[in-house]
Parts: C-alpha cells; sequence; structure tokens
C-alpha cells in the first residue's frame, strides 16, 4: 500500500511543517510523500536524468512496454507517434521521465508555499486545500484553532459579495464586442453580439459555474492563489472544477500566462472508464490497451468504485504551427495517465505492476486553450502564487484574536469558579459549592470556611472593546464594510445617511479593489468566455456571424455591478457637465449650444451607464428618420402656406367692392387691369 500520511486533527500544529512534495522519481510508490531538505534545481534534475536513463536501460533489458501498450494500427499507437513528435524523446518512456522532471521542478518552486497555504487553512478555511492526492473523503474536524470565526464570516461575505458584484447569476455581466466603434454602429453586429452573448449567458447558467464560482473568490482571498478548470460536457457545452490550493503546481510565461501545470488527483475505475474509455454499441470498452491490469481486474470483478491515482500535465507544443492539422496546430499538449491503484492489496486489483505498468497513458492530446480560470490576488514580481492577499494581512490579527479570546473565556471562568483553599477539616467533609447547598464541618480558630487563592478582578468591557478593535482590523482587510455598506454604517452612525452618502462610500471602497477586479477579468472571465465561445462554435450553437464581422477580432465587455460602479464616476463627471450648460446658457445666451454634439452625448450615457446596445438605433437609421421627418415637415409648410393663400382669397371674395372704398380685392382688380392696359407706343 502506498505510504500515505495524514495530519492528526489533535495535534495543535501539523507533524510536518517544513517544505514537503511528492517523490521527484519514477520509482517511488504512487502517492508517496516525502520531506525533503532544500535542494537546488540543478541537483533535480540530475537525479531525475540519471533515474530516468536506469530506468531506459531496466526496461529495455526486460523487453518492457516503456509504458504504454501498443498495438499495431490502434489509436493508442498514433496516440504515441504524437506524443514522440511532439516531445522529441526516444521512447515513451522519455515523455514519462519528462513529466517527472517537470513535476519535481514544478513541486519544487511551490514548496516554499505549502507551510504558508497550511497556516491559512488553519485560521480561515481548514478543508479547503488539498496537499495529498489520497485525502479523499476524510471528515475528521480540522478547525480546532479557531475559536472566534470572525474571519470565518468575513470570509464568507467577501465571496458572497464578489459572486454577486462581478458574475451575478441573476443579471447579464458581460457583452461580446470589437473595438472597431464604427462597425459597433451596426444593427446586424449589435444584434448578433446581443444574441451571441446571451447565449454564452444561458450556457453558464445551465451549467455548475455559479456553484464554483464562490470558492474561486474564497482562495484567492484566503491563499492568494485561485484556480477552476474548465472542460467540454456533451450536457452541459462546459463544466468547471474548482482545484484545491495544494493539489496543483504551475509555471508562467514571461507574460504572465500560465504555461505549464500539473496536478495529481484520484479517480475511481468507474470514473476512469466514463472519462477515458471508448465504447462499442453495446457499451463495452474496447480501448483496455489504454488502461493498466489493476483497472481491468477491478472492472471485471465489479470492483468499480476503487480509487487510483491520476496524473495530469500541460506544456507548451515545441512543435507548434498555426493552422496546422492535428495536434501540430495545438498550443498546448495535454497528458492523463496513469500512476498506479490507491490499496494495492485490495481484493479484485492484486496485481504485480512494475512501474511502466503503473504508468499507462490515458490520453494525449494537442489543445487550444490553457483551460483555467486564474485569479491571484497579488503576487510579487515573477512569483507564481500569490503573496498579498486578505488571509496575509489579517493573520496576526486573526492570531491575536483567538488568543484573546481564549484568554477572556479564561479569566470569565477564573471568576465564576475560582481556585478555592481551606481548612484542613474539609479534607475529608462533603463539599458542595451547588447554589443552596449546605456544607458543614467543624470550624477551628478563626477558619473562614473556604475562599479563592487569589482574586480575579477581569474588566470584561475593556477586553470586548480590545477584541471589538481587533474585529474591526479583520473586517477592514475583507473589504466587510464595501459589501455589508447599509449595516456598517448603522453601527457607526447614528444619523440617517443619504443614498448619495452610500454611493460616493462604496465608490471609494470599491477603488480599493479595483486592481483585483482587473485581475478577475483578464486572467479569469475573459478566458472562460472565449472557451465557452469555442465549445459552442464546435457545436454550432453560436449565431451565425455576420458578414461585416468575418475576420474581425472580438472583445469581451464587462458589465457587471463593480464595473457599472467603476464607470458610474466617469456618467458622474458627465451629469455634472450637463447641471452646468443651463447657468452657462443663462450667461452667454443659446448659442453657446452649438459646441455640443447631442447624439454624441447621449450615446455616451447609454454607454458609461451600461444599457443593451440594442436600444439606441444605427446613426444610419436615425438619419433616415430624420430625413423623413425633414420632408413631412417641408410638406406641412408648403399645406399651411398654400392654406393661407386660399384664406385670404375666400375673405377678399367676400368683401365689397364700391371704388370708393378701396380694399384687398378692387385693389388685386385694378393692379390686374393697369397689367392688361399698356399705352402703345
Amino acid at each position: 500500500m502506498p505510504e500515505s500520511r495524514h495530519l492528526n486533527p489533535q495535534q495543535k500544529r501539523p507533524a510536518e511543517l517544513q517544505p514537503f512534495r511528492r517523490s521527484a522519481y519514477p520509482g517511488s510508490k504512487p502517492g508517496q510523500v516525502t520531506s525533503v531538505a532544500p535542494a537546488s534545481r540543478t541537483q533535480v534534475i540530475r537525479d531525475s536524468a540519471k533515474e530516468a536513463s536506469k530506468g531506459v536501460r531496466r526496461n529495455t533489458k526486460s523487453g518492457g512496454t516503456q509504458g504504454m501498450a501498443v498495438a499495431p494500427g490502434t489509436e493508442l499507437g498514433r496516440i504515441k507517434q504524437v506524443a514522440l513528435r511532439t516531445f522529441g524523446f526516444k521512447s515513451v518512456l522519455w515523455l514519462r521521465q519528462q513529466i517527472e522532471l517537470d513535476r519535481s521542478i514544478l513541486e519544487l518552486d511551490r514548496s516554499s508555499f505549502i507551510k504558508t497555504w497550511w497556516e491559512m487553512a488553519t485560521f480561515f478555511s481548514p478543508r479547503s486545500p488539498r496537499f495529498l492526492e489520497s485525502d479523499v473523503n476524510h471528515g475528521w474536524i480540522r478547525n480546532y484553532q479557531i475559536v472566534d470565526d470572525t474571519a470565518g464570516i468575513c470570509k464568507d461575505v467577501l465571496k458572497a459579495g464578489m459572486l454577486a458584484g462581478m458574475s451575478s447569476p441573476t443579471r447579464q455581466w458581460f457583452n461580446l464586442t470589437t473595438s472597431d466603434q464604427k462597425l459597433m454602429e451596426q444593427q446586424s453586429v449589435k444584434d448578433w453580439c446581443y444574441d451571441t452573448s446571451a447565449a454564452i449567458a444561458a450556457v453558464f447558467n445551465k451549467g455548475n459555474l455559479y456553484e464554483e464560482l464562490p470558492q474561486w473568490y474564497e482562495d484567492s482571498a484566503v491563499f492568494g492563489t485561485a484556480l477552476i478548470w474548465m472542460e467540454e460536457s456533451l450536457k452541459d457545452t462546459v463544466r468547471f472544477r474548482r482545484l484545491p490550493v495544494g493539489s496543483y503546481s504551475m509555471h508562467h510565461d514571461n507574460e504572465g500566462n500560465i504555461c505549464k501545470f500539473y496536478r495529481a488527483f484520484m479517480m475511481t475505475v468507474t470514473q476512469l472508464l466514463d472519462e477515458f474509455g471508448q465504447r462499442d454499441a453495446n457499451g463495452e470498452i474496447t480501448n483496455w490497451e489504454h488502461f493498466s491490469q489493476a483497472v481491468r481486474n477491478a472492472h471485471d470483478n465489479h470492483n468499480e468504485d476503487y480509487w487510483f491515482y491520476v496524473g495530469h500535465y500541460i506544456r507548451p507544443n515545441k512543435e507548434y504551427e498555426p493552422e496546422a492539422p492535428g495536434t501540430r496546430g495545438a498550443p498546448f499538449l495535454e497528458v492523463y495517465f496513469e500512476r498506479g491503484q490507491v490499496n494495492s492489496s485490495a481484493p479484485g486489483v492484486d496485481t504485480t505492476n512494475t512501474g511502466s505498468e503503473q504508468w499507462r497513458f490515458l490520453r494525449v492530446r494537442g489543445i487550444q486553450q490553457m483551460p483555467l480560470m486564474e485569479l491571484i490576488w497579488q503576487k510579487t514580481g515573477e512569483d507564481d502564487y500569490g503573496t498579498e492577499y486578505p488571509g496575509m494581512r489579517s493573520l496576526g490579527d486573526v492570531k491575536q484574536l483567538q488568543a484573546q479570546e481564549r484568554k477572556t473565556s479564561k479569566g470569565s471562568e477564573l471568576m465564576i469558579n475560582p481556585a478555592l483553599h481551606g481548612p484542613m477539616s474539609l479534607k475529608t467533609a462533603r463539599v458542595s459549592l451547588m447554589p443552596g447547598d449546605v456544607t458543614t464541618y467543624d470550624q477551628r480558630g478563626r477558619d473562614e470556611g473556604l475562599r479563592p487563592i487569589h482574586e480575579v478582578n477581569l474588566n470584561i468591557s475593556m477586553m470586548e472593546n480590545r477584541s471589538d478593535r481587533i474585529r474591526n482590523r479583520i473586517r477592514e482587510a475583507w473589504y466587510y464594510d464595501l459589501f455589508l455598506m447599509m449595516q456598517a454604517v448603522d453601527q457607526q452612525k447614528e444619523q440617517p445617511i443619504t443614498a448619495t452618502e452610500v454611493r460616493e462610500k462604496k465608490e471609494e471602497k470599491l477603488l480599493m479593489l479595483s486592481p483585483v477586479l482587473e485581475k478577475a477579468n483578464r486572467r479569469g472571465f475573459a478566458p472562460l468566455i472565449q472557451f465557452a465561445f469555442r465549445a459552442m462554435q464546435r457545436r454550432g450553437t453560436i449565431p451565425e456571424l455576420p458578414a461585416a464581422l468575418k475576420g474581425k477580432p472580438l472583445t469581451v465587455e464587462f458589465t457587471s455591478i463593480f464595473s457599472q460602479a467603476l464607470k458610474m464616476l466617469e456618467l458622474e463627471s458627465i451629469k455634472d457637465f450637463e447641471a452646468d450648460l443651463m447657468p452657462l446658457t443663462q450667461t452667454f445666451g443659446p448659442a453657446i449650444l452649438d459646441n455640443i454634439d447631442a447624439d454624441e452625448l447621449l450615446r455616451m450615457r447609454a454607454d458609461k451607464g451600461n444599457l443593451p446596445a440594442h436600444i439606441l438605433k444605427d446613426e444610419k437609421v436615425v438619419a433616415q428618420v430624420r430625413a423623413q421627418r425633414a420632408k413631412q415637415q417641408a410638406q406641412q409648410a408648403k399645406m399651411q402656406q398654400m392654406q393661407q393663400a386660399a384664406d385670404v382669397a375666400k375673405t377678399a371674395a367676400a368683401a365689397p367692392t364700391d371704388p370708393n372704398n378701396p380694399n384687398a380685392l378692387t385693389e388685386m382688380m385694378q393692379q390686374a387691369k393697369d397689367q392688361q392696359v399698356q399705352p402703345q407706343v
């Protein structure tokens, strides 16, 4: 049975606080955890290469399968060729050794964070991390260090507030758009972006994204680093899995994107066959050569709930060529492989697997995108993991609060139930400290009965005030008053507060959180929407792309509550400008309004207010409406002129024609007569 060590819940501190990692060598037992002293990367590489060369010679002499059983003409044979060509090694065993080498380097760089993460888990979220892949279904109590759970309450408020403010399931918090503003003015482009965004949002609501996001926010705030795994699903299009801190290791490239990733976990036989098995029309597995004999034995003996260790590794594709067919056209290479069964002596799975037999490659394929949503609260320089986050900032206060509460409880207990001393005669007497009970004994001399050994005069009010100050510092570190603004205001201010004051306070607090929001959008939600878009595109569920958008890059605009609040800062300046227009008009006259482009001002207000794009008409449509309106107005003006002329003629016709009393009609008649009678020369 592979070695596995579990932390004793009764210990105040774990038995191994020094950095530890899984064994880096191919000959080690699956799941074995080895405590190591700090070692150099060069030494790790040298030792791993030495073991790799021994493994190649050993398997070559014994005629081993070199980590993969390959039948001619099978799909696995093609996978083998892809793996060999992509990784550039002489045999599949070299692929195995390269994975082990990268794993040892990744976990060595991660090892210094383990102790910090364990301490964070002890005081904030005891069950969140997973440092051992075999640590599954262990329900023993782990929160033995927590006396006052103020930090836990703040953690829950933060993750709920982040979910509601950044990615609320009750409203659409993103829109697809393009950087070409003139292109976005076309109605067909607006409609396509709106419909596609709504379709992606429907996929998110159908799947389990909103079940995993709260834990993602929590991990980022407690441990500084959080990852969500994305994968395609036949049922839900895309599925998500939050990866516990400690179960994975990673490296970033020069641009800050994840380039190498490794995680170790466990799967049952049923899960292995459902994920990596290929079935015929009768439901029978047809690719048993992908699995070890132990998996086959467990399946044949109906022991499909046994656990097996699985490794998952992603690295850049060294032979990547854009637009190339097959794996060569994928920027990343993904490998799943078996690492042995959890209990080698379990009935039905007993086998004498060699190291190469345990290393069965379940899947080797190319992928177009690193399928990870990453949220690092704040990191330093080239670090791969978060180094500054609410958990780290408040750790000292949280420890002090626990110690303070223990002392207060102890002092209260000493006041209520103090240590007593009394005469020797009470040693054999029945002594009762229950209210109303009587204790009798022979009094001698100046015996005063039972008395406290020392007086405890604990100022409970002072201790509570001190604890409250610590709690307030913890709440500030966790942005508690940002997410529960009204409750904080009620506690700190007796006078009523206006809606304007609430908005200004919230915007002020939100500015402090804006760097994290930007990272979540850029490193988390942008890859998420891109991954979902590609998955839906392969299934043909994306609306047909308009001709104007073909070959044009798309961007994502985030319209969450927090994004709107930040945009409101710009909208407030527009509103202030509009409020100043009236006094300026009264001072300088209406001609000053000629400087204002009313249409552009209206569109900017709609944009900053995050109104749906289809609310405003296309500019060409607006121009047509205005031209039609102008034409109608011209026709109405002409008809009014004709009506006025007819009214004048009618009035003139009804007037008398007495030459002695000229009027408009007699004047018109006289003018016409004068024009007809002209003197001849």
